[in-house]
């Protein structure tokens, strides 16, 4: 009884959530901004409000390896990611264009950049050793989510692959409701039917007998009958 009620709570509230890689690998070297990157159903728009700032090259870091989307130019630049759906959880590798160390800033939104921000997260750059750049691993963790903008001190940075764990789905109202009294109705019917079980009797005659034919009393009944 308790693995069925889990079940149908499991069902109740959404499936699990998922993770998917948004791989830069699959956009051609010299690709500026915007670009759009898919995994799944997942779709991943990387945009900056400056324009075509930002490119898809083969990394020189030592920590990132296959392509990095990186901004060249001598001035700083914000990158904005827009996801087809809500995250949980993003984790990206970075670095930066700074001497020694540097930080790389991550805002979050729900419902876009005009949106409710969720979440901010300053990640700390260091230089690995036998690297020439800052690089670090940065991970915003909210709620839900569907906007990422990225800003650093360094005069520039870029990043590699993308690992988003999509946000669980959240029933609407209406099926919500339904779902719930559906759950009550059979956690009753099971519970009622496990104590006559246990008592060692048959269902009082005329009581709720639409229950009577249901799959849970003709289990019950067979088992009554041959005990």
């Amino acid at each position: 009884m308790k693995k069925a009620l889990v079940f149908m709570f499991w069902i109740l509230w959404g499936s699990a959530a998922s993770g998917s890689v948004l791989d830069l690998d699959s956009v051609l070297p010299g690709t500026p901004v915007p670009i759009a990157v898919s995994a799944g159903s997942l779709t991943a728009t990387f945009s900056s409000p400056d324009g075509a700032v930002f490119t898809i090259l083969p990394s020189f870091f030592s920590t990132i390896s296959g392509n990095v989307l990186f901004d060249g130019d001598p001035s700083p630049h914000t990158l904005d990611i827009f996801f087809s759906d809500s995250l949980s959880k993003l984790t990206l590798r970075f670095a930066l264009n700074a001497p020694f160390s540097g930080s790389l800033t991550l805002r979050a939104f729900e419902g876009g950049l005009q949106g409710r921000e969720v979440k901010s997260e300053t990640a700390i750059g260091t230089i690995p050793i036998g690297g020439l750049f800052p690089e670090g691993t940065a991970t915003l963790e909210s709620d839900r989510f569907d906007t990422v903008e990225l800003r650093s001190v360094a005069t520039d940075f870029g990043l590699g692959n993308l690992e988003a764990t999509e946000a669980a789905a959240v029933p609407e109202p209406n099926s919500l409701f339904l779902m719930l009294a559906g759950t009550t109705a059979v956690a009753f019917e099971m519970c009622r039917q496990h104590q006559w079980s246990r008592l060692g009797l048959s269902p009082p005659a005329g009581v709720l007998p639409a229950t009577q034919g249901s799959p849970v009393a003709s289990f019950k009944r067979e088992n009554l009958e041959t005990s």
